[in-house]
């Protein structure tokens, strides 16, 4: 098995090379204070986006609080999230009182979950394996980073 979560920036061409005329407008090259001031302000970075909270629940029913996450669900801009590159995993659904733990997705080969958010630094969790089977995992974030490389969970 081989989950696999990545986030990507999308940055425009144009906003590299605006910051890049900003910082070299922004040290004077031929320009008044007046101009000056101006490039610095437009190129003052935005405020960061609030904090947002993404809780997925692949297979089986839903647990509270959490996004439910089919094989079916394909990345589209508009739900921000998705699996993605033309991968498709199988759910595997066991049933039981607990939502956290009656169910969950898999492949045979590598799959690819996506979730659009800013550039910068996340936190993500994930509870690995099936309380009926062994299982192998590797997890991989932005497509390529290796975070856990063949975590074997017994039965």
């Amino acid at each position: 098995m081989s989950y696999t979560f990545r986030r990507f920036p999308l940055v425009p061409v144009s906003s590299s090379l605006f910051l890049a005329a900003s910082f070299a407008l922004g040290l004077g090259l031929g320009l008044s204070p007046a101009a000056r001031a101006a490039a610095a302000e437009k190129s003052t970075p935005a405020a960061p986006p609030a904090p947002r909270s993404f809780k997925f629940d692949f297979g089986g029913k839903a647990a509270e609080g959490f996004t439910s996450v089919k094989p079916s669900t394909a990345y589209s801009e508009a739900a921000g999230y998705g699996f993605d590159l033309g991968t498709t995993p199988t759910a595997v659904e066991h049933g039981g009182a607990d939502p956290m733990h009656d169910g969950f997705v898999t492949s045979e080969k590598p799959f690819f979950f996506s979730v659009s958010v800013p550039e910068g630094s996340y936190r993500v969790t994930v509870t690995l394996g099936d309380a009926q089977a062994d299982s192998v995992t590797t997890v991989k974030s932005e497509s390529r980073r290796l975070m856990l490389e063949r975590v074997v969970t017994p039965e």
